[in-house]
């Protein structure tokens, strides 16, 4: 996926979930209770080590009908890489571990 791509995937997850996103760390809010069905079949892959992120995302995504993976850490992202492919990963960008 290219970074053209990759941000208007993100534009379509954000538009369609009704989510506003002010700037880096701020808060996200859903403005549509009932976002419609995706239009893609997009894999994707969920890279977070913080568990209420993990379930702030994975409420958002499937509220959204993505298909989706978790995973907990760095090490975890490039197992599943080999195991699969992606079509989008959203990382925290930086881990503890």
């Amino acid at each position: 996926m290219s970074a053209g791509e990759t941000r208007k995937a993100m534009t379509v997850l954000t538009d369609a979930a009704g989510i506003a996103v002010a700037g880096a760390g701020a808060a996200v809010v859903l403005q549509n209770p009932t976002p419609p069905t995706p239009k893609s079949s997009s894999k994707i892959l969920l890279a977070e080590d913080n568990k209420v992120n993990i379930m702030v995302a994975q409420s958002m995504l499937k509220r959204l009908g993505y298909s989706f993976e978790v995973v907990g850490n760095g090490a975890d992202v490039i197992q599943a890489l080999k195991q699969s492919t992606y079509d989008l990963i959203l990382m925290v960008s930086f881990f503890v571990h």
